[in-house]
């Protein structure tokens, strides 16, 4: 039987030269421009001819004026966004203690929120005076008790919570099992 030579022209395990030009490899399909290329005694910064010629460790050169202008402005640069950082900073600490005060407030209404709420100013005035049928006067005793009332879920209450509940047994019933009870 005749070969399919038609079928198989490309599977060679290498490229032939004609497999090469059809996949276009290595040709330059575009050509640069001289305006795209940098003139051999031009500064790489402002593209000009040099004025005092400065060369780096790669071997760009350099207008000595133009790396001091580049630095320059680096440096403002620099300092523009260290400033704009702080600024930035201040305004974060600021919010985050006018979100704490918040915070504060509110934990301190929820907690207070029953007890009646005086004004510098009309402190003195509100305490005495009736204000209805509604209205309760309280003693200098209840004013004192609203004053201490402390909250049962702080610590400091809760010692004395726990002092309190815990009870020892009665002695008779300590008798009758006549075990020490933990």
């Amino acid at each position: 039987m005749p070969q399919r030579h038609s079928k198989n022209n490309n599977d060679l395990a290498y490229f032939t030269y004609d497999e090469k030009r059809k996949l276009g490899y290595g040709t330059q399909k575009e050509r640069l421009g001289k305006d795209s290329i940098k003139p051999f005694d031009a500064c790489s910064l402002c593209l000009k001819p040099f004025i005092d010629p400065l060369c780096c460790q790669k071997g760009h050169v350099f207008c000595k004026e133009c790396i001091f202008e580049c630095l320059l402005s680096q440096k403002k640069d620099i300092q523009r966004k260290l400033a704009a950082h702080t600024s930035q900073l201040k305004q974060e600490t600021e919010r985050l203690t006018l979100q704490k005060a918040r915070e504060l407030d509110a934990f301190d209404q929820q907690n207070h929120g029953a007890l009646p709420q005086y004004s510098d100013k009309h402190f003195n005035r509100d305490r005495n005076e009736f204000h209805g049928a509604n209205s309760v006067k309280t003693t200098s005793f209840e004013q004192e008790a609203l004053r201490t009332m402390k909250a049962f879920w702080l610590p400091s209450c809760y010692m004395t919570l726990r002092s309190k509940s815990t009870l020892q047994p009665p002695p008779q019933l300590a008798q009758k099992v006549k075990k020490s009870l933990k």
